[in-house]
């Protein structure tokens, strides 16, 4: 039985073995590919971008494996970026595509998506449908098919290596030819996998035998000792049925009349609870339109930071997670916070956190942002101070300032940190690591100044959307999948971002219960 578990073991690492290889096969022909293509020489492009098409594990694997590969490199004098599209409307500009056949996608319509000349290298399509196709398998390889009418029609012209290669395949009979063969390899592998399975079913059938002797040993084992079992019982049974039946009859006519006094309190009870329950969601609603009244407005988003988005979704009807907005003359103020608890003490905190945002700017003339967070420790801390309890509630906060004339955005934070692009490429600014609240080891918060540019972006929020679990392993979406998905749709609309952020969410969540307030704020600057 060891040398069957063994063997089975050695051979699933073998045909882990072989998959590496021919990744690493595709990669290598992919990059040769690259290295040995010319397109038109009037394109203008900075970087040589390789992109993959497609949805699957197989394709992410190949997109991890080419990244890997390409780091640093360069082809044709333009550093190598590789890219992946998930879906048509990712799809931008590049100078290669590649596609599996497993994917179910238009050619026509990804031309046209990708609106000027490249090269398409297809695995596994019929024949003469793209411009590069080729087949791998273990015992042939890696062969490819030239259609050079399609090459010469994109304004794309190919290496000598690539024509003169062994590997090429000239004529659509050599390519059916060479389909045959790894079809013919394929069955091999199948009957192979028969074989295993024959003996496995063998070795569990020796098994199933020794277990059906040892289950009939235990079963005569057990009747004889259910005999015994059954007389004992007999007798018990006849000494206590009388005795049993007069105490059986008492205690049922006293559970029933004690069951009839609990079921009139019981109904009493739940009206009560009814009433209590429906004033109490009554007040919740009420303080629901409160809080969304003391929210900034879409309108007043347009006007103030006008091409930006909100993704705000209470975990209750009330949150405690709030955004803030506030324009001083050419200057703008705006902050997502998140306030200790969620629910009615959550709403309740954020309002009187909001207040103390305000009353820096406005009443105490303050400007900047680390001073305006220093300043509301200082009125939160005071307003606190009335109670004879110590109160350790308090809140997170991103808070921004931007001055619309000269562009330039300062930034303070607490435990909320700020992501931002600039001129295309991730950014982060951690934030002090100190609530707005009761703290022992307090000192200034940090205040950060940054010169943006037209088409940069940036994005606060709150832990809510990172502390999600989800996924098929019921994982935190942390903030690494956060800075993957902003990255991925850096170059959409805002509107769509906002789309994506909440639908990336929802499919993480699945059936998992929201475990937070979540907040997301985004600007982009025209």
């Amino acid at each position: 039985m060891f040398m069957f578990i063994g063997f089975t073991v050695f051979s699933f690492g073998k045909s882990d073995e072989n998959e590496q290889k021919t990744l690493q096969e595709k990669v290598d022909f992919i990059l040769k590919v690259a290295k040995n293509v010319q397109l038109d020489a009037n394109i203008k492009s900075k970087e040589f971008v390789i992109a993959i098409y497609g949805r699957g594990s197989d394709d992410r694997s190949l997109f991890k494996a080419l990244e890997a590969s390409t780091v640093g490199a360069t082809i044709q004098s333009k550093p190598v970026e590789v890219k992946l599209f998930r879906r048509m409307f990712m799809v931008k500009e590049a100078d290669l595509i590649y596609i599996n056949g497993n994917t179910k996608v238009s050619l026509t319509e990804l031309e046209d998506k990708v609106g000027r000349e490249f090269v398409l290298l297809t695995e596994d399509f019929p024949y003469g449908q793209s411009m590069i196709n080729f087949v791998v398998d273990e015992d042939n390889g890696l062969s490819y098919a030239i259609q050079e009418k399609a090459l010469e029609k994109q304004g794309v012209t190919i290496g000598s290596s690539l024509k003169s290669s062994k590997q090429r395949i000239v004529g659509q009979n050599s390519w059916l030819q060479r389909l045959k063969q790894a079809e013919s390899r394929i069955k091999e592998q199948e009957a192979t996998i028969e074989d295993q399975q024959d003996e496995i079913g063998e070795k569990s059938k020796t098994i199933k035998e020794k277990i059906n002797k040892i289950e009939d040993q235990e079963s005569t084992i057990s009747q004889k000792s259910e005999k015994i079992r059954e007389n004992q019982r007999v007798i018990r049974y006849q000494r206590t049925i009388i005795v049993g039946g007069i105490i059986g009859a008492v205690s049922i006519l006293g559970l029933l009349f004690f069951l009839f006094r609990m079921n009139q309190k019981r109904k009493i009870a739940l009206q009560e609870s009814k009433a209590k329950t429906q004033e109490i969601i009554s007040s919740i609603n009420y303080a629901e339109r409160i809080q969304r009244a003391s929210l900034p407005s879409s309108t007043i988003l347009e006007e103030t930071l006008r091409d930006g988005f909100i993704f705000y979704q209470p975990k209750d009807i009330v949150s405690g997670d709030f955004y803030w907005i506030e324009e001083k003359g050419n200057v703008t103020y705006f902050a997502v916070a998140d306030c200790t608890g969620h629910g009615v003490p959550g709403a309740l905190l954020s309002v009187l956190c909001s207040n103390s945002l305000s009353r820096a700017i406005n009443e105490m003339g303050l400007t900047q942002p680390s001073k305006i967070l220093d300043q509301t420790v200082i009125l939160l801390e005071g307003f606190f101070s009335k109670s004879e309890n110590e109160v350790q509630d308090g809140m997170d906060i991103a808070l921004c300032r931007l001055d619309k004339t000269t562009n330039e955005l300062q930034y303070a934070g607490a435990y909320r940190p700020l992501y931002f692009f600039h001129e295309g490429k991730f950014n982060e600014i951690k934030a002090d690591r100190q609530p707005i609240g009761s703290y022992e080891y307090r000192k200034a918060y940090t205040n950060h100044t940054l010169q943006l540019a037209s088409g940069d972006s940036v994005y606060l929020f709150s832990d809510g959307i990172v502390d999600q679990f989800g996924g098929e392993q019921s994982k935190k979406f942390t903030s690494r999948r956060l800075k993957e998905l902003l990255q991925e749709i850096k170059d959409q609309s805002m509107d769509d971002q906002r789309t994506v952020i909440a639908e990336e969410l929802k499919n993480w969540r699945g059936d998992n219960e929201s475990i937070d307030d979540v907040c997301v704020l985004g600007v982009r600057f025209v």
